[in-house]
């Protein structure tokens, strides 16, 4: 036996406010964007993306952490790469309301504007 549930909102017990966590945690913010020139494809609590410099990016939220302890994980490609010339990146900026990113090649360490960007947070927001 099959069940469907068809609904628009799922609110807490006393209706007035959405369902908390409990016992899990979620994405408090994702972003994928274009790193060349930092525009944003898809997101989560993204406020804006900039591109500081080559391989050097803000990402900005539309509502902050609670602290800057959070933990980000991010990832990204370049149309065409070879294993020689993959990606490394880090966080080198770490605050309530942005993180600062470098993406680097894996080969020889320059600073390089990747084709695709991706980063997720998990966290307390404030």
């Amino acid at each position: 036996m099959t069940s469907v549930l068809n609904v628009d909102t799922i609110a807490d017990k006393a209706g007035t406010g959405p369902v908390a966590l409990t016992k899990q945690e979620a994405n408090k913010m994702w972003v994928n964007y274009t790193g060349s020139d930092a525009s944003v494809n898809d997101s989560l609590n993204v406020s804006s993306t900039t591109d500081d410099a080559t391989g050097k990016d803000t990402v900005s939220f539309s509502n902050a952490m609670g602290n800057a302890n959070y933990s980000a994980t991010m990832g990204c490609s370049r149309n065409g790469a070879t294993t020689a010339d993959n990606q490394t990146e880090g966080f080198f900026a770490i605050a309530t309301g942005s993180i600062k990113i470098n993406t680097m090649r894996a080969d020889n360490g320059a600073y390089t504007d990747f084709s695709v960007v991706t980063m997720q947070i998990a966290g307390d927001l404030a």
